[in-house]
């Protein structure tokens, strides 16, 4: 099974990273820069980049979508020059290259990764977008106007829990928003680095809150002038983890899908946006189990579900249950209702003795 979405710590650090040369007749920060008419990827590709430093980058209709830092740098960088009939430049028989004097290097907050990309004539040169398609060049639009509620989808940036339960969480995003689980309640409202490692949390109601994050993995969060003790991963509170991988539910993106049961006798259904690093609950219920496989599930929007028992798959230490899961749920997609339909079999393997 694929292992529980995380993002890396050391992405925190959003601060800016100075001042953006003047080296193009239009800001870097105006509109966006997006891929022209390519025959091969019809759908909209983007990269826009604000004034503090961040950017966002939205491939193929939104089917894969990435954020973080960039730095204009002025170094020389080998890209190939031979434009296409689609204006990208790209790999030509002859391989033909130049050298741009001016470099964008991109930092993802998703792993750390950094990208480093030609500028030549206010465009991004010998580009991949999304990890996926190489050799593109985007141009620039300062035209775009540019809405960062309609244009883009958060990317969490972190995610702390409480008690090291995976539907306690305090998850930060991409937009300075912050969405938290940990306690009886929910809250939503924005977040601020003020110094290396410590941010003030304001909630809808302008109360504020402090987390204080180490670097051993935890992070201290103050409420109310009460400390809780959280950490960036989860424990091993899980009885057993049912899953579904690539699942289509109405999203722009294929998803993966987890049933997760504690020791305690309850269970979550959670959803799992792997391109934006997000993470729904969307249904939650209680299960029981008899005869060691036989598991019946009683969730409050998909109803009763009973596990079924794969014996073909049987050893002598263990057997796969699928779980037919099928509801139509919604998601809080930071603080936004997503609605999505799922019909899907989640897998399972049960030990025994």
């Amino acid at each position: 099974m694929r292992k529980k979405l995380a993002v890396a710590a050391v992405m925190m650090s959003l601060s800016a990273v100075g001042a953006i040369p003047a080296f193009a007749e239009e800001a870097l920060t105006e509109g966006i820069y997006e891929l022209q008419g390519d025959p091969e990827i019809s759908m909209q590709c983007f990269i826009r980049f604000n004034e503090d430093g961040t950017y966002y980058g939205s491939f193929f209709d939104k089917g894969v979508v990435e954020a973080g830092t960039y730095e204009v740098l002025e170094e020389e960088l080998e890209y190939y020059s031979a434009p296409g009939e689609d204006g990208n430049y790209e790999e030509t028989a002859d391989n033909e290259t130049a050298t741009a004097s001016q470099v964008i290097a991109l930092t993802s907050y998703k792993d750390g990764s950094v990208q480093k990309c030609a500028f030549v004539d206010d465009q991004l040169v010998d580009i991949t977008l999304g990890g996926m398609s190489t050799h593109k060049t985007l141009t620039h639009n300062p035209d775009y106007a540019y809405d960062p509620e309609n244009d883009e989808l958060p990317i969490v940036v972190q995610v702390y829990y409480a008690n090291e339960e995976e539907g306690s969480s305090l998850t930060l995003y991409h937009d300075k928003t912050f969405v938290d689980y940990t306690g009886d309640v929910g809250l939503e409202g924005t977040w601020e680095e003020t110094e290396e490692g410590s941010y003030t949390l304001t909630d809808e109601d302008e109360k504020e809150y402090t987390l204080v994050v180490n670097e051993d993995g935890t992070a201290a969060y103050t409420q109310d002038e009460t400390t809780t003790t959280l950490k960036d991963s989860v424990g091993e509170a899980e009885l057993l983890t049912f899953a579904a991988e690539d699942i289509e539910v109405g999203l722009p993106m294929g998803v993966d899908m987890q049933i997760v049961c504690a020791e305690d006798g309850t269970c979550q259904a959670i959803v799992l946006v792997e391109e934006v690093g997000a993470e729904m609950v969307v249904d939650e219920g209680t299960y029981t189990v008899t005869e060691i496989f036989n598991y019946t599930f009683n969730f409050e929007t998909a109803g009763e579900i009973a596990g079924e028992a794969d014996f073909a798959s049987a050893t002598a230490t263990s057997i796969e249950v699928n779980v037919p899961y099928k509801a139509d749920v919604t998601g809080d997609f930071q603080g936004n209702e997503t609605p999505m339909t799922i019909d899907t079999v989640l897998n399972g393997t049960i030990t025994m003795g």
